[in-house]
């Protein structure tokens, strides 16, 4: 799983949630979307990109917005699913993230036992062959 995120407080909150809930998940974590990209690139070439993506969608620099749009577009990486999170649940936001091809959205937790739910909830749905269809259910 790879993570971007450029809050080190949701970062720290990320890692003791998903170490709770499953210690064998391999959590990579990059402050930005152009070193998500870097390292994309390089596990392109090991041959071991990750199952899924977590990116903030408010980050400075390349949003995460613009990385998603990044990823769906390059056919090495349009396979990954993607999970969108932001603090907010503006639906303009939710609307344009489900446009481009995200597999969910995710409003950000504030305390572990509430990011271990959510963790659960994306590993499970991210395992459905099944994409959203409706707005709805793309909110987690």
């Amino acid at each position: 799983m790879l993570l971007v995120e450029d809050n080190q407080g949701d970062v720290v909150l990320f890692n003791e949630a998903l170490h709770h809930l499953n210690k064998s998940v391999v959590l990579t974590i990059v402050k930005d979307s152009l070193t998500a990209i870097e390292f994309l690139n390089q596990s392109q070439k090991r041959n071991h990109l990750p199952d899924l993506i977590l990116t903030d969608i408010n980050m400075f620099g390349m949003s995460g917005k613009d990385l998603l749009i990044v990823l769906k577009k390059d056919l090495k990486w349009s396979s990954i699913p993607v999970i969108v999170m932001s603090t907010t649940s503006d639906p303009a936001e939710i609307k344009q993230a489900y446009e481009l091809g995200a597999s969910y959205f995710a409003v950000k937790r504030e305390k572990v036992d509430q990011i271990e739910s959510l963790f659960y909830k994306m590993i499970t749905l991210i395992n459905q062959p099944e994409k959203p269809r409706s707005l709805s259910d793309f909110v987690l």
